[in-house]
């Protein structure tokens, strides 16, 4: 059974893979991949007793264009300052939210139980820091993306990533609209459900679910449905709400974070 500590960890690793495919497990060691100057990988091998996976041009060519489709935050954005309001399954906690592009977010909340506090400080650096750009090719680009089998699924072309995490993707209409990966004996899958158009044809995530499955039997474990808002604030878009609604074992809960008054943190020249 996974200790809080680690599935913490956990859900912080999965919470910024959501719509973040510049984030990779590397980042959490503070290590970047060798092959990060590259603007396409070569051919690779992990070990001697593994085959060497040929990318597909074409494949990394459609997961670039959904990666470079998302809305980030702007080049010269350092952070900002807000008030954060979380509904804790009916518990209304008030507080300061401070979020810097380098360091995350620092949190000043009244009282609140360690547990409650760990996952709203998680949610909100996932909500946060996947609106960081970023180059593809340092990141999942670094990988010998190839296609999986053309299913014709409705939900969308499947890419694999070949990387240690088992992580695929489905690609539709431009767009990323299913990540699958496994960490920690578990497999999850994020399914976006809808997304809300932006300006210049970019896109913010709106309704997507996450489906957990043991990685072993395929057993299904949980899942949680998010709903998240945006509003544009001085040309910037902005979260406003995320909500979301968990099942776990025959338990439903729901949490709500609400953020208001952001306010731009200048750069210091």
């Amino acid at each position: 059974m996974m200790t809080l500590r680690k599935k913490n960890k956990f859900l912080l690793i999965a919470g910024l893979m959501l719509f973040c495919p510049t984030f990779s497990l590397a980042q959490t060691n503070n290590s970047e991949s060798a092959s990060s100057n590259v603007t396409k990988p070569s051919a690779v091998t992990e070990t001697n007793t593994k085959p060497v996976i040929k990318p597909d041009p074409v494949a990394y060519d459609l997961l670039k264009e959904a990666h470079d489709a998302r809305q980030v935050w702007p080049v010269d954005f350092s952070g900002f300052n807000a008030e954060v309001v979380f509904n804790d399954n009916g518990k209304v906690i008030v507080g300061k939210l401070s979020y810097e592009q380098k360091s995350g977010v620092v949190l000043n909340v009244g009282e609140i139980d360690p547990e409650s506090k760990t996952w709203l400080v998680n949610q909100l650096n996932s909500l946060l820091s996947h609106r960081r750009g970023g180059d593809f090719a340092k990141r999942d680009g670094a990988n010998p993306i190839t296609f999986g089998d053309d299913d014709k699924s409705p939900i969308g072309r499947l890419v694999i990533l070949n990387d240690a995490l088992k992580s695929s993707y489905r690609v539709r209409d431009g767009k990323v609209v299913d990540v699958t990966r496994t960490i920690a004996g578990e497999r999850f899958t994020i399914s976006v459900l809808e997304t809300t158009p932006v300006e210049n044809g970019k896109y913010l995530p709106h309704h997507f679910t996450v489906t957990y499955f043991d990685a072993k039997t395929g057993a299904l474990k949980r899942t949680e449905s998010f709903s998240d808002t945006h509003s544009k604030v001085s040309d910037i878009w902005f979260p406003t709400q995320r909500r979301v609604i968990r099942a776990d074992n025959g338990v439903i809960t729901a949490r709500v974070i609400e953020i208001r008054n952001p306010q731009v943190k200048t750069t210091p020249n």
